[in-house]
């Protein structure tokens, strides 16, 4: 990553993060048999398609995590998480929502390459926490939920990003009384930004691959930061819940 881009992360634009019960979220280290920390592991057990891994639990959570990271980290792990539209991509069409799956842009020419660089010269894991309150995943058949998986992947390829990109996304509670293990209205309300259930559930899975997440030097990218023209704060106030520094996409994408 540019010299640029890593003083923004450090600079007086980020805002400061929130004290909360999530900063004590840790986990203890486990002895690692892989190659030496932050190269590619290339075990086959190790590597997984990113469009294979998507997941939905209950209703409420939308997951791609795949079952074991294909790199080695340090440890505590750092995080580069970024909303994913209006933050990574806008549409095409300009409509506020994708319309189809390919209908999609970068939010600017930069974004790419930024990723790559977090990923490879930074050795960030990158993570895209999204609110979906137009998509459906129960039932996974729901046009919907294809259509949002089928974008993600698409993003997912032409970002040059390694299959260590993690998806955590928030959908729609089902109205329809033929959708099956539908979750509670509170499971739904805890997964939704400014809510932290999306960072819970990272927080776990990380915990279940031997890491402990690095707070001080982790962060949070998004376009809903509470300023006029702004639709909310949720990504902003996502973050300083989760105790981690918070930046908006037209500063580090610059």
């Amino acid at each position: 990553m540019s010299k640029d881009i890593f003083s923004l992360l450090r600079g007086s634009k980020i805002a400061k993060p929130a004290q909360s019960s999530v900063s004590t979220t840790k986990v203890k280290s486990v002895p690692s048999t892989s190659s030496p920390a932050l190269n590619i592991v290339l075990t086959p057990s190790s590597v997984s398609r990113f469009d294979a891994r998507w997941k939905v639990i209950g209703s409420h959570l939308i997951t791609n995590l795949p079952k074991k990271l294909n790199r080695s980290y340090a440890n505590p792990i750092k995080i580069a998480a970024f909303d994913l539209d209006g933050t990574l991509v806008d549409t095409t069409s300009g409509s506020k929502f994708a319309r189809n799956p390919s209908d999609w842009k970068w939010f600017n020419a930069k974004v790419p390459s930024v990723l790559q660089d977090l990923q490879n010269d930074e050795k960030y894991l990158i993570v895209i926490f999204t609110n979906q309150g137009g998509v459906v995943a129960s039932p996974k058949s729901s046009k919907s939920y294809i259509n949002f998986t089928s974008r993600v992947n698409q993003v997912q390829r032409k970002s040059g990003v390694a299959d260590d990109l993690l998806v955590l996304a928030s959908p729609k509670r089902p109205a329809s009384k033929n959708a099956t293990n539908v979750s509670s209205v509170e499971l739904h309300d805890q997964a939704r930004k400014p809510n932290v259930g999306m960072w819970e559930e990272l927080a776990k899975y990380l915990k279940s691959q031997g890491y402990e997440i690095d707070l001080k030097e982790s962060f949070f990218v998004g376009d809903a930061a509470g300023r006029p023209g702004d639709f909310s704060d949720s990504d902003k106030a996502f973050a300083e819940k989760a105790a981690i520094k918070f930046q908006i996409p037209e500063d580090i994408f610059n």
